[in-house]
């Protein structure tokens, strides 16, 4: 749960093949895009799971 509201990441490649994570909000039956980015290979195994930092 997020107290800011629901949201999800949506992962899509660029024209040119690179990775991109699309981070939006909810509120009603508004979308809203927070941020894009590309993921970083230290945090993220592949571009859809997460790496475990210990």
């Amino acid at each position: 749960d997020d107290k800011r509201g629901h949201s999800c990441l949506v992962w899509g490649k660029t024209g040119e093949g690179r990775d991109l994570h699309l981070v939006c909000g909810f509120a009603g039956e508004t979308v809203w895009v927070i941020t894009i980015y590309e993921p970083h290979p230290e945090k993220w195994e592949t571009p859809i799971k997460r790496r475990v930092i210990e």
